[in-house]
């Protein structure tokens, strides 16, 4: 099943569109549909660009990208665990290859041998899902 990318409204705040369209068109798929919802201003200001799972939601987790004093929150649907999205949204954005050059733990607690028996694991789950269709 391909993953969809719903925008509200066609403004981004810099870097989240091609964050989004990476995160979705991972091999096996972890995302399928992502809300993105306008964006807003924020009182503190992010240096640098961040996106960050910040709470559940009904199918999925809540993610909150921000950039300068913009954020936008976007909603995926997904049924992966809460900290492999984070990683996976770390290593899209580039902080874990910043935390392996600094030698430094993974901002999301969950090591690359963690994440690839996961990622085995999740393709196993899509090719048997998609045999079987």
């Amino acid at each position: 099943m391909a993953s969809r990318i719903v925008c509200q409204k066609p403004s981004y705040v810099k870097g989240v569109a091609h964050a989004l369209r990476l995160l979705c068109e991972a091999n096996p798929p972890l995302v399928t549909r992502m809300v993105v919802h306008p964006m807003q201003r924020s009182i503190r200001v992010a240096r640098q660009f961040d996106i960050r799972v910040v709470g559940e939601s009904t199918h999925g987790y809540r993610l909150r990208a921000k950039r300068d004093n913009t954020l936008q929150e976007v909603f995926a649907v997904t049924s992966v665990p809460r900290n492999m999205l984070q990683y996976a949204v770390d290593e899209v954005i580039g902080k874990n290859h910043l935390a392996r050059l600094q030698r430094q733990p993974l901002p999301s607690g969950v090591t690359d041998e963690q994440y690839k028996e996961f990622q085995a694991q999740l393709r196993a789950a899509h090719a048997n899902q998609q045999s079987t269709a």
